[in-house]
């Protein structure tokens, strides 16, 4: 499927953002697949009454608690991998392939709400948080910046979003999109926005394994269709991008190898994980990614 040229992780800070905005626009009419992921510092508010994943409430109770805690909490990275359906990767000219880790300045371990286990896990995984409060971008930059990019306008096309158990990662783009506002007080009011933001085409591929017997999170269900991560370590944003993407586009093959209609319909679930039929990719939509390029 990818050609076995390196993967390199562009680390973006603010010092180099607006170089990078500008490769990731001149990319942009190329590689229409985006896939995003993000890290943040764990979260700090639970169900009230612990027994029940967060996952498993209600849309709305959880879209609920999902405010509360992406109101309170100060994102870390975010990561982009871009491709195009047959998962090629941009290489700006060079022998190497390319993705995008942008590291944010807005979190200080010392000061701003966190779990610890989800900081000294980040830690473990070598996000520098010290460097990054010094020269990461704002997240409200990197916001003005996106809009600029034609990532949100689409002035170069429509561009696909994909994210693995998608739904705090949207939140936290949200928030930096609309300047470090809180979300919308209800459910409609949130999908309203990414739908404003991202467009209709936005996938949530949590939503979509179960049909192919597969579960877990995301580093079990490569293992289980045997994808190594090509660059990065986990719980990097950069890196759990890109294996977000991979796993997409292995999906989108077994389904092309199939050639059954029957069976792609019976997975084309355009519902963001935890938040119920989000009515942002329609089925016919979705068909049509998984066809084009073919």
């Amino acid at each position: 499927m990818m050609a076995e040229t390196p993967i390199i992780v562009r680390q973006v800070y603010e010092y180099n953002a607006d170089k990078e905005f500008q490769l990731i626009q001149q990319c942009l009419p190329f590689f229409p697949l985006a896939a995003l992921d993000t890290e943040f510092p764990g979260t700090i508010y639970h169900p009230p009454d612990g027994l029940v994943p967060g996952h498993l409430l209600p849309p709305a109770a959880f879209y609920s608690l999902m405010k509360k805690n992406i109101d309170a909490l100060n994102l870390i990275q975010i990561g982009l991998t871009l491709s195009d359906a047959a998962g090629n990767l941009p290489s700006l000219g060079t022998h190497h392939r390319y993705i995008w880790q942008f590291n944010l300045c807005d979190f200080d371990r010392h000061f701003h709400p966190h779990d610890p286990k989800s900081i000294s896990l980040l830690q473990r995984q070598g996000i520098d948080f010290d460097t990054n409060r010094l020269a990461g971008i704002h997240s409200i930059d990197f916001g003005n910046r996106f809009w600029s990019s034609g990532l949100a306008d689409r002035s170069f096309g429509p561009v696909s979003w994909i994210t693995f158990h998608g739904p705090y990662d949207l939140g936290f783009l949200i928030k930096a999109l609309s300047g470090g506002q809180r979300l919308p007080e209800n459910l409609h009011g949130f999908l309203h926005l990414v739908s404003t933001c991202f467009g209709t085409r936005v996938y949530d591929v949590k939503s979509m394994i179960g049909s192919f017997g597969l579960h877990g999170g995301l580093e079990r269900v490569a293992k289980s269709l045997n994808l190594g991560r090509a660059a990065g370590r986990s719980h990097q944003a950069g890196s759990d991008s890109l294996l977000t993407m991979h796993v997409f586009l292995e999906l989108r093959r077994r389904l092309l190898e199939a050639d059954d209609d029957r069976d792609s319909k019976k997975w084309l679930n355009h519902s963001v994980y935890g938040l119920g039929h989000s009515g942002l990719a329609s089925p016919s939509c979705f068909r049509r990614l998984m066809l084009e390029f073919v």
